[in-house]
């Protein structure tokens, strides 16, 4: 008499397994190919004065504010992205720091920081308001009084790009698992119903 055994749960299991390995393979391809460019630090031109502290930035005017080690106020010409403004931090009247920049709530994401090309002494992360990007801007005062720029950005465009992928990636993995699953389901329930007692 033929025995035959219930191969049937193959299907399910090949659907679990494939989402599985759909999100994993999307959460590793976003770990290594992410969807915001990788920065890395790059330094900015300073004052003869050396700086101490960082104390705040401006967003609008692109301004950062440094507290020199003579305890001077300096504004250094910055920008977010790219190369840093021609000419190099310049001695301010400001007596205070105030308020400094858009001090609007905003959505952001938190960032990693890779590892800084030294030892810092002070730091400053800036999180710039926009409309269709999270910015994250960290600056860093070395031990050797240099100051440093990282910048890390993911635009609101490139995050529905990505849950879209996330969604992709996730399906084809249920669609490729079910159909494994089922196909080794039918091959096994056929070599089954072969089976010689």
């Amino acid at each position: 008499m033929n025995s035959t055994r219930d191969y049937s749960w193959f299907t399910p299991l090949g659907g679990l397994a494939g989402l599985a390995l759909g999100l994993l393979l999307a959460i590793t391809s976003f770990n290594v190919l992410p969807v915001w460019e990788q920065q890395i630090y790059q330094g900015i031109p300073a004052s003869t004065d050396p700086a101490v502290e960082l104390l705040g930035f401006d967003y609008r005017n692109q301004f950062l504010y440094v507290r020199s080690q003579s305890q001077k106020i300096y504004i250094c010409p910055v920008t977010w992205f790219g190369d840093t403004k021609a000419g190099s931090c310049h001695k301010t009247q400001l007596g205070t720091t105030k308020e400094l920049g858009d001090s609007s709530p905003c959505k952001f994401s938190i960032f990693p920081t890779p590892y800084p090309p030294g030892n810092i002494i002070a730091s400053l992360e800036a999180h710039p308001c926009s409309d269709d990007a999270n910015i994250q801007i960290n600056w860093i005062v070395l031990s050797d009084n240099s100051i440093w720029r990282l910048t890390q950005s993911t635009g609101g465009v490139s995050e529905a790009i990505a849950n879209f992928f996330m969604l992709v990636y996730a399906t084809v993995g249920i669609i490729l698992g079910l159909v494994i699953g089922f196909t080794i389901s039918r091959i096994a329930r056929h070599r089954s119903a072969h089976e010689t007692p």
